[in-house]
């Protein structure tokens, strides 16, 4: 509507009546999409901050883990081992790590660590 008040006062017009166009609705998608491929743009350009693991348990087993390499389920738990956790406590922090998204997924029973 902004664009169309614009239209309505750069012609003079006395109607107080203010349409939208086909025109001013062009104009408007197109900047639209514009301004979102920037904000996509300059969010991938960030640094990433370090995910915040609010269980220092898990903070620990992802800090034993290898930093971009795949690694397995068996793998986690072999590191957890040596940190004193059982198999069934990595599984879980392997869970709640990969819903922090400190871990990607990688197939059944595949990890990759993100941070």
């Amino acid at each position: 509507m902004i664009l169309s008040t614009l239209r309505k006062y750069e012609m003079k017009s006395p109607s107080g009546v203010v349409t939208c166009e086909d025109r001013d609705f062009v104009t408007a998608e197109t900047l639209a999409e514009i301004y979102l491929r920037h904000a996509v743009s300059i969010y991938e350009s960030l640094p990433r901050a370090e995910v915040y693991v609010s269980n220092v348990s898990a903070r620990r087993l992802l800090d034993s883990l290898p930093a971009g390499t795949e690694f397995t389920k068996s793998d986690a738990e072999k590191a957890g081992k040596a940190l004193g956790f059982s198999d069934r406590a990595v599984r879980k922090y392997l869970s709640q790590l990969w819903r922090q998204r400190s871990l990607e997924k990688r197939g059944h029973g595949r990890y990759m660590r993100i941070t």
